[in-house]
């Protein structure tokens, strides 16, 4: 799911995001590398995870709607800024 959202992004997101996450370089490197400016790396950086948080919770809620909410749920976090809350009674959003 990961490497085809970072496939898909447009070219200098994607480089900024792999020499982020898979090759360990601060935004500092990136930027010098790749001749931009770190508010740039930052930006691009922001973007990439975002799209990435998004299609991981609607890759979560649409594996959830196959699901049943049973008595042994409990409430699951999906990371920050998106929150999903399943109670005995049924989710939330």
């Amino acid at each position: 799911l990961i490497d085809d959202l970072v496939n898909k992004m447009p070219e200098q997101r994607k480089q900024i995001y792999i020499l982020s996450r898979n090759e360990g370089l601060s935004n500092g490197e990136i930027a010098e590398r790749l001749h931009t400016s770190i508010r740039n790396v930052e930006s691009q950086l922001s973007l990439a995870l975002k799209e990435i948080r998004n299609a991981i919770f609607a890759f979560i809620l649409a594996l959830l709607s196959f699901y049943p909410v049973t008595p042994r749920s409990f409430c699951i976090v999906i990371l920050t800024t998106n929150c999903l809350f399943i109670s005995r009674s049924g989710w939330f959003i």
